[in-house]
C-alpha cells in the first residue's frame, strides 16, 4: 500500500522538520560556539532563549500572514529567510553579532 499525500502536505512536514532540527542543532551545538567565541554562560542563555522567543513569534505572525498571502506563498517566504539569516549567522566572529542574525532569522 503506498501512500500518496497532496505535495502540500509533504511541503509543510519538510518545513516542520527544518524547524525543529534547528532546535536540536542549537541546543547541542551552542556550548561550543559560545567558548570558541569567548561567550559567558550568561549570554549562551541569551542565544538559546532569543531564538526560542522569536520561533514562537514567527510561528503567531506566520499565522497572520498566511490567512492573507496563502500558505504556498507564506511557507516560500519563511524558508527564503531561514536561509539567509542562516547564512548570514555564518559571517559574524562576535557573539553578539551571531545572537542578532539568529533571533531575526530563525
Amino acid at each position: 500500500m503506498t501512500l500518496k499525500f497532496p505535495r502540500a502536505v509533504w511541503a509543510i512536514a519538510f518545513a516542520t522538520f527544518v524547524a525543529f532540527m534547528g532546535i536540536g542543532v542549537v541546543d547541542r551545538i551552542l556550548p561550543l560556539i559560545g567558548r570558541k567565541m569567548g561567550a559567558t554562560p550568561s549570554e549562551i542563555e541569551w542565544m538559546f532563549t532569543s531564538y526560542i522567543a522569536i520561533m514562537v513569534l514567527t510561528m503567531l505572525v506566520s499565522g497572520v500572514v498566511g490567512t492573507h498571502l496563502g500558505s504556498k506563498k507564506t511557507l516560500l517566504l519563511g524558508l527564503g529567510l531561514v536561509v539567509v539569516f542562516a547564512t548570514a549567522g555564518l559571517v559574524p566572529c562576535h557573539f553578539g553579532a551571531l545572537v542578532v542574525s539568529r533571533a531575526v532569522g530563525v
